[in-house]
């Protein structure tokens, strides 16, 4: 969106390259969705990808340990793998927290039995 203040040159005088500002976004947009716009704006590049990443980290754990599955194809890699396939994917709208931990007991016992010993 170009507005008439978003028009200033490095010298400060104006009739600079037109380009979208953070304070004046698309008056068309609805309240939250310019909110939003004006929000994602202010954010750096490391922060939105870091968002990005936070906001799927179940499908990246699903992936992960599908991933383990294939590099480790093992019986302690296959359980958790079924877990995920046979539970965690069809629990609406993500897997209860209980779920997680129990993956995350598991993995840990996973790994002292494997160096513990």
């Amino acid at each position: 969106v170009i507005s008439p203040e978003s028009t200033v040159s490095k010298d400060g005088k104006g009739g600079g390259a037109k380009a979208s500002t953070v304070n004046n976004p698309d008056p068309s947009l609805s309240g939250s969705i310019r909110a939003a716009w004006v929000r994602l704006a202010k954010m750096s590049s490391l922060q939105i990808m870091c968002t990005a990443v936070m906001s799927r980290t179940k499908w990246l754990c699903f992936v992960a340990i599908l991933l383990n599955l294939v590099q480790n194809p093992t019986f302690l890699a296959l359980c958790p793998t079924l877990a995920v396939l046979g539970y965690g994917i069809f629990q609406y709208p993500r897997p209860k927290k209980d779920f997680w931990r129990l993956l995350l007991a598991y993995y840990g016992i996973s790994i002292f039995s494997k160096f513990g010993f």
